[in-house]
């Protein structure tokens, strides 16, 4: 079809045997699930001239054809954005994401904002081959993992189509190393664990959720940093990346994540709600230490292909976990 884009993507061990939505959506990070699964429904994507379900199990050395039409939801527009580049080479750029912004554009948005930003830095801002001339419009930053729109923190970003198929393996093979922290409810004993809870995902509604039979093997690792009453510090290190394993995992051991409106309580964190005494302003508004998705992705380990050597990428603790942390301790501890 005219107007067309063809992409040709082989399919390596790592990803032997799993379902042809799964491996796009690794193999094409950039793009939502939904639309990679409506190129797959309108036969779209083929080995050869044989055309592929979505449930089509992947063997390692297939080689996909797919055809990508101009109505591509995230052409890009390269815009200047103030980021936090926190690691950068000739293949990779790593972004500390803040809270509220997404990754990728979200279900009935075309506006591919962070990438947009992420275009405009590689074309005019790095210090990594960035020329003046370079057309930003063309520039196509990959998306090698993603972050919700309201988790901060790190974000890969590949620079190429061979660095994005480099990187999402390590992925798929677990290779790499994931650190989050999070302010959840609650607080359990032991003070580390791990939950190996399997999840499923109910695409209608965009929820996640612990299912033995239907859900894939997921695992989760914990250790709870501080606890002040009724709210805790936990470092997370999840070893499998499904969608809202996080949030899911801690919820099902009863650690929702503060301020989670899908699998927890939407309510932010008010000092009122733990300081003795509090006094509220003389126009009688409080507002929150913390009013989105505690959730904080911090450190971020693998091996890049510039060099072939292992990168560990860190992302301070933004404010409102700063904030909300200084509170706890002073008014919460002993």
């Amino acid at each position: 079809m005219e107007g067309d884009i063809e992409k040709h993507i082989e399919a390596t061990e790592a990803f032997d045997g799993v379902q042809l939505s799964e491996f796009l959506s690794y193999a094409l990070r950039e793009y939502s699930l939904t639309y990679l699964r409506k190129l797959i429904a309108r036969g779209s994507v083929r080995i050869g001239r044989k055309l592929c379900a979505a449930t089509y199990e992947v063997r390692a050395g297939d080689v996909f054809s797919i055809s990508m039409n101009e109505d591509n939801p995230i052409a890009l527009r390269a815009e200047k954005m103030d980021l936090a580049v926190i690691y950068e080479d000739r293949k990779v750029v790593v972004i500390n994401k803040p809270a509220g912004l997404a990754v990728i554009p979200e279900r009935g948005s075309r506006d591919p904002k962070f990438l947009n930003g992420v275009a405009h830095y590689l074309a005019e801002e790095s210090p990594f081959g960035a020329e003046k001339g370079i057309d930003a419009a063309v520039m196509r930053p990959m998306i090698v993992h993603r972050l919700d729109r309201d988790t901060s923190g790190v974000v890969a970003l590949a620079k190429d189509s061979e660095t994005l198929g480099f990187l999402s393996e390590q992925f798929a093979s677990r290779a790499v190393s994931k650190e989050y922290m999070a302010l959840v409810h609650g607080g359990i004993r032991p003070l580390q664990g791990q939950v190996e809870g399997a999840i499923a995902v109910d695409r209608s509604s965009g929820r996640a959720f612990i299912d033995a039979k239907r859900g894939k093997p997921s695992l989760t690792r914990y250790e709870i940093q501080e606890c002040f009453r009724s709210v805790s510090l936990v470092r997370v290190m999840p070893e499998t990346g499904r969608m809202h394993q996080i949030r899911v995992h801690l919820q099902s051991v009863g650690m929702p994540v503060l301020c989670d409106r899908i699998y927890g309580y939407e309510a932010p964190l008010l000092l009122s709600s733990f300081k003795r005494g509090y006094r509220p302003k003389r126009d009688g508004e409080e507002k929150p230490l913390i009013s989105r998705l505690a959730l904080h992705a911090c450190r971020l380990s693998f091996v890049t292909p510039d060099g072939n050597r292992e990168v560990t990428a860190e992302a301070e603790l933004p404010k409102d976990f700063h904030v909300s942390l200084k509170m706890l301790r002073k008014y919460c501890s002993g």
